[in-house]
């Protein structure tokens, strides 16, 4: 069990570093849309980070920093959605997809680090 979910961690975390490193170095972006990828990057990393003290030492306060760096990366995506001109009705299919890495993130670290 805690070899899956240090797979599934590692593949979200590289996921969204690769991501946000794509956005912060391409051309022609808004102001919003690299913090939006340099938070990505951050919460990449942040995750992995985590990920590792977790298997290392039973640390169940950085489960909390994910938390708050994953709400955060949420916010900034609700926040480029809107500023990119994306009103329909496929915004909350949007938003349920972007949420959901994160979700999978937090409860695995609190697992992993509960083992």
């Amino acid at each position: 069990m805690k070899t899956l979910l240090t797979l599934i961690v590692t593949l979200i975390s590289a996921s969204y570093v690769s991501y946000g490193a794509v956005v912060v170095v391409s051309n022609n972006t808004s102001l919003l849309t690299v913090i939006y990828g340099m938070v990505a990057l951050a919460y990449g990393m942040l995750v992995f980070t985590a990920l590792v003290y977790a298997l290392r030492k039973s640390r169940l306060s950085l489960n909390l920093w994910v938390n708050i760096l994953g709400l955060v990366f949420f916010i900034l995506f609700i926040m480029v959605a809107v500023d990119s001109g994306i009103v329909s009705g496929h915004e909350l299919s949007g938003f349920v997809t972007a949420a959901l890495p994160i979700v999978i993130n937090a409860i695995s670290i609190k697992k992993i680090a509960a083992l």
